[in-house]
């Protein structure tokens, strides 16, 4: 099991960089599936849509990890790593100000400053688990 915090700490620092992106395609994609009536829709995913995708599922599995360490005797680091988990995007969707910026075409991300907090809170959570 050692390898988990070795594999979300690669996935943290993989977010840390690509953040802007992550909010831009989760911000696309779901304007991709609104219903039109009548039509269909085909929605063609590159490499990089690809990507983003795996991208998440190993987030999920970092979710889970944390609900497993939670379960666990020392069940600290596991409820810090998902508070850690929820809070950026909290503070996106609630748009608590100072904490998210919004681009020109309507996309709300992180501000770098708080994305690089939370990161180096979630690293340092993880290192301590190896």
């Amino acid at each position: 099991m050692n390898f988990l915090p070795v594999l979300f700490i690669f996935l943290e620092i993989l977010s840390l960089v690509f953040y802007k992106r992550f909010y831009f395609f989760v911000y696309s994609f779901a304007a991709m599936l609104e219903k039109t009536a009548g039509k269909v829709r085909v929605i063609k995913f590159d490499l990089l849509g690809l990507f983003f995708i795996g991208y998440y599922l190993f987030h999920l599995l970092f979710l889970f990890y944390c609900v497993y360490l939670m379960f666990q005797p020392k069940w600290e680091p596991g409820c810090m790593l998902l508070l850690l988990a929820t809070a950026e995007s909290y503070a996106v969707k609630a748009e608590i100000k100072g904490l998210y910026r919004q681009a020109a075409n309507g996309c709300k991300y992180p501000k770098l400053i708080f994305k690089f907090f939370i990161s180096s809170l979630t690293i340092f959570i993880l290192l301590n688990l190896l």
